[in-house]
């Protein structure tokens, strides 16, 4: 931490260590080696918060879609690390301006474009994925110093967690589809068109789409 904050390009030095971070978290690694990973990127996210909240960097979006992939590991002691995470991930945002609208979007969009890359050669599990949403609105619940606010914190989080199940509900209806793909496709368009309040995700929906015809 001494040297980073010595050196003139300790952003462009701390970016490089979350690219790396990221890279490893999107790899296959032993269950030790994560824990080591997810404690390491707690501590950077709560050290250097602008590293991923400033308007400028995807680094937020690529994080967010990570943490979802390890919500549904088989492992459940991945599972656990990667809620607190992403729970962690929601606070420190949260403090920053009373609310966590920069993770609540990019979780959600990165949900959306997970579940649009199902296919026969990528699989995604959303019953384990429903086990750590659980995990995290546990951890908002019991969490007393923000539930006291206005529009409070768990309630925010309650609120996603809903949102995210009613495009988990998509994932079972996609599934059902993997092998009739004018059917696959119809039923993404009728997604998109079902998030007409919500231009970022109708977008990331049509864009899954584009995807599919390349």
């Amino acid at each position: 931490e001494q040297v980073v904050s010595c050196t003139e390009h300790s952003q462009a030095l701390l970016a490089s260590v979350l690219r790396v971070m990221l890279h490893a978290l999107n790899t296959t690694q032993s269950t030790q080696f994560l824990q080591h990973l997810f404690a390491l990127q707690r501590s950077l996210v709560s050290k250097y918060p602008n590293l991923l909240f400033d308007e400028a960097t995807e680094h937020c979006a690529a994080l967010c879609k990570s943490l979802l992939k390890h919500c549904s590991s088989s492992i459940s002691g991945v599972r656990s690390q990667a809620s607190a995470s992403l729970y962690l991930l929601m606070r420190q945002n949260y403090e920053i301006g009373n609310n966590f609208a920069r993770v609540k979007m990019q979780v959600t969009m990165s949900l959306s474009s997970l579940v649009a890359e199902i296919s026969n050669n990528f699989k995604f599990n959303e019953e384990h994925l429903r086990k750590s949403l659980k995990t995290i609105l546990t951890y908002a619940e019991q969490d007393n110093e923000l539930s006291d606010s206005f529009n409070s914190f768990p309630e925010q989080v309650q609120d996603l967690v809903f949102n995210l199940h009613m495009i988990l509900s998509d994932t079972v209806k996609m599934k059902e589809y993997l092998d009739d793909p004018e059917m696959h496709m119809d039923l993404m368009y009728r997604i998109a068109k079902g998030y007409q309040t919500s231009p970022d995700l109708r977008l990331t929906w049509l864009e899954n789409m584009a995807n599919k015809h390349k």
